[in-house]
């Protein structure tokens, strides 16, 4: 095992500096070009192959091994498919996320948009709409407007209740 180790060290060392520089050539970014060369150590060192010296060329002790290039450049393919798979999924999620599940909720959402445009202040509006799809806290609202916790309590309160009472009328 001692004999083995001392090999893929060797391997390591003298293979490491050109295989870094390939990955990163190939992918552009630091992370993914040691993640690629990390990957090509572990299969060979699972792949429980001899390691010969046929691997290191005596002659150039820094000279890249043929082999582990390959893998090297092998590994970086199939990082690279896998980037685009996901980019392709993610696109075709994007595209097939309809907001609304039908028509008549989508109509229901565009009446109460249109409710909420011609009921409210802009200034309603404004922090509904930071409170509800932006998800921001009451406290850091008054903070971004420059008003206080209370005012933003009273915007929410008296935007939701003038919203029920134009709701109950109208139905």
């Amino acid at each position: 095992m001692q004999r083995r180790q001392r090999q893929f060290e060797q391997l390591y060392k003298s293979n490491y500096r050109q295989m870094y520089r390939l990955a990163y050539a190939f992918l552009a970014d630091a992370d993914d070009a040691r993640d690629a060369v990390a990957q090509v150590f572990a299969q060979l060192w699972h792949s429980r192959t001899e390691l010969k010296n046929v691997f290191v060329k005596p002659d150039e002790p820094d000279g890249a091994c043929p082999y582990l290039l390959t893998a090297t450049r092998n590994q970086c393919y199939h990082m690279l498919h896998g980037r685009m798979q996901r980019e392709e999924l993610e696109q075709d999620l994007r595209h097939s996320i309809q907001p609304y599940a039908d028509d008549a909720e989508r109509e229901l959402f565009e009446d109460l948009r249109e409710l909420i445009d011609d009921s409210l202040t802009p200034r309603d509006r404004q922090i509904l709409s930071l409170h509800y799809d932006e998800g921001i806290s009451y406290k850091e609202i008054a903070d971004t407007l420059g008003i206080s916790l209370a005012a933003v309590n009273k915007h929410i309160t008296l935007s939701i209740a003038k919203l029920r009472k134009k709701l109950t009328i109208e139905k």
